[in-house]
């Protein structure tokens, strides 16, 4: 019951930052639509208990998740240029962050 009150005392600009942040971490060392997949129920569940319209909480978790470009396990395409063998690893981070 304590977290719950910790969770409803957030401002939303808040949540939002800690669900991109997280989301955007998760991304990089996961496929994109396993992290999705796995959090969009839990953050749905979340956003009724804060009583606020689930599109906020999904769409700032999906969008956070489509960021994920610079390792080779985050999207297919990824790793399909990948196993050409044209491409390093270093290129792909080179380009992932800058």
């Amino acid at each position: 019951m304590k977290a719950n009150k910790q969770v409803r005392g957030l401002s939303v600009f808040l949540l939002l930052l800690i669900i991109v942040s997280a989301v955007n971490f998760l991304t990089k060392i996961t496929s994109n639509l396993d992290t999705t997949a796995d959090l969009l129920p839990i953050l749905a569940a979340l956003a009724m208990v804060l009583d606020t319209h689930p599109f906020l909480l999904l769409v700032a978790a999906t969008t956070a998740a489509s960021c994920a470009f610079m390792f080779v396990v985050t999207t297919p395409s990824n790793a399909l240029v990948f196993g050409t063998r044209f491409v390093r690893m270093g290129d792909m981070i080179k380009t992932g962050v800058g």
